[in-house]
């Protein structure tokens, strides 16, 4: 696929976690597609189906206060004519009793091209269990 492509899928990613790190559910909604087509897999959640529930999942989230930030690194981007899946991983930083804990989940994005641009179809981000990277990998 062109580099143009790979920029607005780029772009598109950007845009959720941003969304994510600002707890902004109006722009959260603008990179999803809005279908009963779009699922959703949160670390340690069961799959959520539609908008409507995937919405309602983010405003949960978002009004718990629980997320401080989300971080991502490894990120690499494969682009077909008319699906995008981004792989990453998330470093989750969280506010527990007070203090920030950090989390890992390995994510995948699926993004649609669509005729209003690039739009997330999927989000399934599972942990990652600490114990299984190397030391190095914790600083």
């Amino acid at each position: 696929m062109c580099k143009r492509e790979t920029k607005e899928v780029e772009r598109a990613q950007k845009i959720f976690y941003e969304a994510l790190n600002k707890s902004d559910i109006t722009m959260m909604e603008k990179v999803w597609i809005t279908g009963r087509r779009a699922k959703c897999v949160h670390p340690g959640w069961p799959a959520i189906k539609g908008w409507d529930a995937i919405k309602a999942s983010w405003v949960t989230i978002f009004e718990s206060g629980e997320l401080a930030s989300v971080e991502t690194s490894d990120i690499t981007i494969d682009v077909g004519e008319k699906a995008a899946w981004v792989n990453c991983v998330e470093k989750l930083n969280h506010f527990v009793d007070g203090r920030v804990v950090v989390t890992l989940a390995q994510a995948t994005n699926i993004f649609e091209n669509t005729k209003d641009g690039w739009r997330m179809t999927l989000h399934h981000a599972s942990p990652i269990p600490v114990s299984t990277l190397p030391e190095t990998e914790l600083q």
